[in-house]
């Protein structure tokens, strides 16, 4: 049997057992069983689960460590602490992206230029 990553992806919703289960139609006992790997849901409910947190399901399995497929260690921790992060702090560190982009686009639009 996987090991889900159930709890870590319902934690991150800031979510109990008993609400999330409510909000996917289970019991609780249910939801509470899976997230224990104690029992094993069946495909559809993994496939509603993955679509919920916008997940693959090779993520939600374990099979993967990454929810976008391939990437370095830097990505997977730059995207796990940017879910950590309120709305506004989001915007502000995509602003900052966005910033830093323009920079090395233009060091690198002048770098042809003199070359």
């Amino acid at each position: 049997m996987a090991k889900l990553r159930l709890k870590d992806l319902r934690e991150n919703e800031h979510m109990t057992q008993a609400t999330f289960a409510d909000k996917m139609d289970f019991t609780q006992q249910s939801y509470s069983r899976w997230e224990a790997n104690l029992s094993e849901p069946k495909l559809d409910t993994l496939i509603k689960f993955a679509d919920y947190y916008k997940v693959t399901l090779d993520y939600l399995c374990g099979r993967n460590f990454s929810t976008f497929g391939e990437m370095s260690e830097h990505e997977m921790e730059i995207l796990e602490k940017i879910k950590k992060l309120t709305p506004q702090n989001t915007k502000e560190v995509l602003s900052f992206i966005s910033w830093k982009l323009y920079e090395q686009e233009r060091a690198s639009s002048q770098n042809e230029i003199a070359e």
